[in-house]
């Protein structure tokens, strides 16, 4: 099976380009994409029609986050948000569940705005977390894919001691993907990859600018088995 994770920063502009012919040839099962950027009233036809099923999942907010997962293979059931564990006003998180299977499709939060979304984007982690946890214990097998909005190594970033005081590379951000993989989740990147330096993580493509600092998607899955 093929599952491709990206955040396209817009799913409008990218539609009005060459993506729903590089969506025919990339030839995914599952695709998920980030940051559409839309509203119910805005999704098209032609976005319809990229795959036979299709949810999306908008933020309140105009024009502002927002996720939206495809699939060639009849899902279960569409799940919106992490349920008790957190008011996902800005659409970030959509579960697709196959038999035992929950692929998780998420747009975590970015820190860098201050430390107010910093403080949001923690808790964040912290919830979805718990939201996994609870998953697991109902004995589902987990697929977690989506822009995870930090670097979690320094081989991830072009000039990492630059960047450690900055959101997307903070040590308390990464602390927390620690945990995650003490948890017994898997990053499948580099699982299969360990020791490749690229941005292209799960088919996001970034460009590191003068700081050093990856831009677009550093987009990864991780698993953890039932």
């Amino acid at each position: 099976m093929k599952i491709i994770s990206w955040n396209v920063n817009g799913l409008r502009a990218i539609m009005k380009k060459d993506f729903p012919d590089w969506v025919e040839k990339m030839d995914a099962d599952i695709l998920c994409i980030q940051e559409t950027k839309l509203q119910p009233d805005q999704i098209t036809e032609d976005m319809q029609a990229l795959y036979p099923y299709y949810k999306f999942h908008s933020a309140e907010r105009k024009g502002y986050s927002s996720v939206a997962s495809f699939s060639k293979i009849k899902p279960d059931a569409h799940i919106a948000g992490m349920t008790r564990f957190w008011n996902d006003t800005e659409g970030r998180v959509l579960r697709t569940d196959y038999g035992n299977l929950s692929l998780l499709n998420i747009y975590f939060p970015n820190g860098a705005q201050s430390n107010e979304r910093l403080d949001f984007k923690l808790n964040f982690y912290d919830a979805a977390l718990e939201y996994f946890e609870s998953l697991r214990r109902e004995g589902r097998s987990l697929i977690i894919g989506g822009d995870y909005n930090t670097a979690h190594f320094p081989i991830d970033l072009a000039r990492p001691e630059e960047n450690e005081d900055i959101s997307g590379f903070l040590p308390v951000e990464r602390a927390w993907l620690d945990k995650l993989l003490n948890y017994g989740y898997i990053d499948s990147f580099r699982h299969f990859i360990p020791m490749y330096q690229s941005a292209i993580r799960g088919g996001a493509i970034a460009h590191a600018p003068a700081n050093g600092m990856w831009v677009g998607a550093l987009t990864t899955f991780l698993s953890h088995r039932s």
